[in-house]
């Protein structure tokens, strides 16, 4: 992880809360996520992930708290200079339309203007594998393909950004992902680390997860438990309680892995 360059340059969340109508779905979240730094965030089913990572956004109003960027209010931005800071993977795609890959994937910059566009299509698409696919009508990849043309779009995107801070929001990015591609993207996430960006990460599997920087672990109501560092949330007791499950864990050459048990917990 590299360090932030100045303070301001967080994405911060403080006592974010969040309902849909009377039913709470979010409740007192408080976070940071510097620059360079990877964040993961888990939880059951229905604890919030996604409307976290959208009110993080910006695409939602909070019921109470506030979410920053740089000092700024993320709501109060006005899109496009959103996008010259925030990047989105959603959870898969609802797309019906007849655009190619490397269209879709241009996506990314319509606010940020086309500055070597072309190239840093062809430079998204080469980094997901998915270069021999550019011109082909997005309905016919496979979910996964989706989803990598969908990381694509974001690597688009954050090469068009003009300047600091810069964000990768990613909810669930690896879901449809074989083991191979799983892996090249967590590389992929990695080098943006190692470039400034700052990533918050919705993420299920708890291994992956164990190999953040730092984890925040919401329960079934959308409170947080604990924000600590990754190994130790995925793989502790209190992750334990908020799935329902015995995790074992132990430490290879690369850090902390975790593995569910096939038995539930008492």
């Amino acid at each position: 992880m590299v360090a932030a360059r100045i303070i301001a340059e967080m994405l911060a969340a403080a006592d974010l809360s969040f309902a849909f109508g009377p039913r709470p779905v979010l409740q007192g979240v408080t976070l940071r996520v510097d620059a360079g730094e990877r964040l993961a965030i888990i939880g059951p089913n229905g604890s919030g992930k996604t409307t976290l990572l959208r009110l993080l956004a910006g695409n939602l109003s909070p019921a109470s708290g506030s979410v920053s960027l740089a000092g700024r209010s993320v709501r109060s931005m006005p899109p496009r200079d959103r996008a010259k800071h925030i990047a989105i993977v959603p959870q898969g795609l609802s797309l019906a339309m007849p655009f190619s890959v490397s269209s879709f994937v241009a996506f990314g910059r319509h606010a940020l203007g086309k500055r070597s566009l072309d190239a840093d299509i062809t430079a998204s698409l080469e980094r997901v594998g998915l270069e021999d696919r550019a011109a082909d009508p997005l309905g016919e990849l496979s979910l996964g393909q989706q989803q990598r043309a969908s990381v694509a779009r974001a690597l688009c995107q954050i090469a068009g950004m003009p300047e600091d801070p810069r964000v990768l929001l990613a909810d669930e990015p690896t879901a449809s992902l074989d083991p191979a591609h799983d892996l090249a993207l967590r590389g992929v996430f990695d080098d943006l680390a190692r470039r400034g960006v700052a990533l918050c990460v919705a993420v299920h599997d708890l291994a992956a997860a164990a190999a953040f920087d730092r984890a925040l672990l919401l329960d079934a109501s959308g409170r947080p438990l604990v924000l600590g560092p990754a190994g130790d949330v995925a793989t502790g007791e209190d992750a334990q309680r908020a799935f329902g499950v015995p995790i074992r864990a132990w430490t290879d050459d690369h850090g902390r892995i975790a593995a569910v048990s096939t038995s539930r917990a008492p």
